[in-house]
Formats: structure tokens, sequence, C-alpha cells
């Protein structure tokens, strides 16, 4: 599989967006989780990027404890570019890597993973998957990058950082 999926990369140079904690500057840096997730396990280094604002909205709600108190955040769109990329929305690379044609293969984390372990194994940097959040509109994207893997530092690979939004948790009790 290794050199099949290696034809299908190919470089990824467009905006993304993503929601991080608090209100500083860029840091590409604050983009890798650590933490086990769907394309990812506990203590593997993963960029998690969306491809548009409302993308990076949904994604990040979807992951709100509701547990935890609302913190404040900063949506970014950032340009990246990475070399190697694979975009499993399309047949062909789907067809490679065994996925399934029923979108919601994408909710099954063991899935994700294999298929992250695989890509990352033989050198991609980077996939384009399905948004969980917007099964229904494959036009709508996340993409997950594999610092380990990048032949430059995570910071070269995002270029003109604009914030465009800080959400912040409303003071006192809701009124209405």
């Amino acid at each position: 599989m290794g050199s099949r999926v290696q034809t299908l990369a190919r470089p990824f140079d467009a905006p993304a967006a993503v929601v991080v904690d608090g209100d500083g500057p860029w840091d590409a840096e604050q983009t890798i989780s650590r933490d086990a997730d769907r394309w990812s396990a506990d203590g593997i280094p993963t960029m998690y990027l969306a491809g548009d604002p409302g993308v990076a909205l949904a994604e990040a709600a979807r992951h709100l404890d509701p547990r935890e108190p609302i913190r404040c955040a900063s949506v970014w769109r950032v340009r990246v570019m990475v070399e190697r990329a694979v975009d499993i929305r399309h047949a062909d690379a789907a067809a490679t890597l065994g996925v399934p044609t029923d979108p919601g293969w994408i909710l099954e984390p063991a899935r994700c993973r294999e298929l992250a372990d695989a890509t990352r194994g033989v050198g991609v940097e980077a996939l384009v998957v399905p948004s969980a959040a917007f099964l229904d509109a494959p036009d709508r994207f996340d993409l997950v990058v594999f610092p380990e893997v990048l032949s430059r530092a995570v910071s070269a690979i995002t270029r003109d950082p604009e914030r465009v939004a800080i959400l912040e948790p409303r003071a006192g009790p809701a009124s209405g």
C-alpha cells in the first residue's frame, strides 16, 4: 500500500482555520494536540485544522465538555502549505485506502487512527478528511497534519495568520 499511497500525495496549499484557547498571538505550536482523538492515540502529536472558520467552530463545539466552563478562544484563518497530502474525499484515494463509501466511518476513532498510522508510516504529511460536523457536506473538510512527518517546522507550514474572531464567555447569568 505504501507506494500506492505515496502516488496519491499532492501539495496542499490553501486557507484553513482553527480555534485555539485564549486571545494571545498566533502560535502554530498551539494547534498541535497530543491528546487521544479521532486521528491519533494519546501522546502522538497531531495538528487539527478546518477548511473554513465555520467548520473550525463546529469542530471546536463538538469537543466542548458540558461540565467545564466556557473559556476564551480565538478563531484564526491561516494559509497552510504541506508537500504531501492525501485527500481521502476523492474516490481514488478512498478506494486505495479502503475507505468505505458511507461517510459515517469518520465517526469511528479506531478506523481513523488506523488510517492515520498507515499514511504517517509512508511519509504522508497530512490528510484532507470529511468533517465529522458536516457529514452531509463533503466540500467542508478538516486537515489533519502529522508534525513528525513534516519536512519543516510546523511554524513554516502556516502563513499569514489572521485572527477572525475572539470568543469570550459571557459574564454573569444570561438574561432573557
